[in-house]
């Protein structure tokens, strides 16, 4: 049996999947509920304020979305939670840009 940080096969073509960046995805959907369920349920009184969920709420579930897809692939070279600065290996910016595109 596959651990998460190997790669399986699918598929009838042999194409590659990365078991590490779907967990991430699944992290990520869930973020987003939560931060929906956040938004849904807010108290009257900060419900008519925009955003609903401050920023910095917001902020920080990405930076440490990013930094676990960026960690769990291999790419991660160093962070600073405090500052939310990461730097990931440079052939994984492209695929780190793309992400954070699909996430706004």
């Amino acid at each position: 049996m596959a651990s998460a940080q190997e790669t399986a096969t699918a598929g009838p073509d042999s194409s590659r999947v990365n078991l590490p960046l779907a967990a991430a995805a699944a992290a990520a959907a869930a973020a987003q509920r939560i931060i929906s369920f956040l938004k849904q349920n807010a108290h009257p009184c900060v419900a008519d304020k925009i955003p609903v969920v401050p920023e910095n709420v917001t902020d920080q579930d990405m930076f440490e979305q990013c930094c676990d897809l960026a960690r769990d692939n291999g790419f991660l070279l160093w962070e600073d939670s405090k500052k939310m600065r990461l730097i990931v290996r440079v052939e994984f910016h492209q695929e780190m840009r793309e992400f954070l595109r699909r996430q706004r």
